[in-house]
């Protein structure tokens, strides 16, 4: 019961989300604000990302792209993992007061998204 109660906000966060789920190409496009102050108030950054279909090796993929990370005035960011055919992608914002961690996976089957909490360094 305690790893339920563990992951119960990171629900609140994702049913509040409001990915921009646009098409190009036929391709989804995931845009959305990531690493969140407590409250919702301040975040971090804006991260895009493309995701395409694929068969390789006769599997079925979804190769996920990093379209764009436009971090907030007084915050820079690396990107950690970045995605392709079933990868995560994952960046890490930073500032002189706190860090987020967005973390990002689509595959076939799975999709899990942390859109990252503020915490202080």
């Amino acid at each position: 019961m305690g790893s339920l109660l563990a992951v119960a906000p990171l629900m609140l966060v994702a049913a509040r989300a409001r990915a921009d789920q646009t098409t190009e190409d036929n391709a989804p496009q995931f845009t959305e604000r990531v690493g969140y102050a407590p409250g919702g108030a301040q975040f971090s950054g804006t991260v895009s990302l493309r995701l395409d279909r694929a068969v390789i090796d006769g599997q079925a993929r979804i190769v996920t792209t990093i379209l764009s990370v436009i971090p907030e005035p007084g915050f820079t960011y690396a990107v950690l993992k970045g995605g392709g055919a079933n990868g995560p992608v994952e960046i890490e914002f930073t500032s002189a007061a706190c860090r987020s961690n967005f973390r990002f996976r689509c595959q076939p089957g799975l999709t899990r998204i942390d859109f990252g909490l503020m915490r202080p360094k």
